[in-house]
């Protein structure tokens, strides 16, 4: 017996695009953490930041995994690409990379609201609402303010404090 009801194979396969974009997205972050605690990078509020935004599209990924079985789907993982890159030249390149990730996956959430809601689910629009629609907008939010000041301050000293003063604190 399954536990599958009003849960249409469109959603279903909708969450899973979004549970890989999430797992390619914490694969990207964890790329970029490790970059800045590399020994000639060394900066540990890019790297601590970086490693946050790891954690939390993991977290993302499981509960949305733990949602797809509840829901009598099938969870189904594809292979994840390395990044196109692995070397940021300044942390303004790394947050608007990283900016182009988090816009992405908000993209992938807002598809599976119409998903949802054209096959009148509105469990799984609650579900999203709950878990992942408002952190997305904070963390383009968050990122754009963070490119914005630093372009203000430019690289050098200027990242070096970004990083002491708004990273680390």
């Amino acid at each position: 017996m399954s536990a599958r009801q009003n849960f249409h194979r469109n959603c279903e396969e909708t969450l899973n695009e979004c549970i890989n974009v999430l797992l390619k997205s914490a694969y990207v972050n964890q790329c970029q953490a490790a970059h800045y605690d590399r020994s000639d990078v060394a900066l540990k509020g890019f790297h601590l930041f970086f490693e946050q935004l790891n954690r939390q599209h993991l977290h993302q990924a499981d509960k949305l995994m733990e949602y797809q079985n509840k829901r009598g789907g099938r969870v189904v993982l594809q292979n994840i690409d390395e990044p196109e890159t692995s070397f940021w030249d300044s942390g303004a390149s790394a947050m608007e990379y990283s900016l182009v990730v988090e816009k992405n996956i908000n993209q992938q959430f807002l598809k599976l609201v119409l998903c949802a809601k054209k096959n009148g689910d509105p469990q799984l629009i609650g579900f999203l609402k709950k878990i992942a629609l408002g952190k997305q907008v904070e963390n383009i939010k968050k990122i754009s303010d963070y490119i914005s000041r630093l372009k203000q301050l430019g690289e050098g000293l200027g990242e070096y404090m970004f990083d002491k003063e708004t990273l680390q604190h």
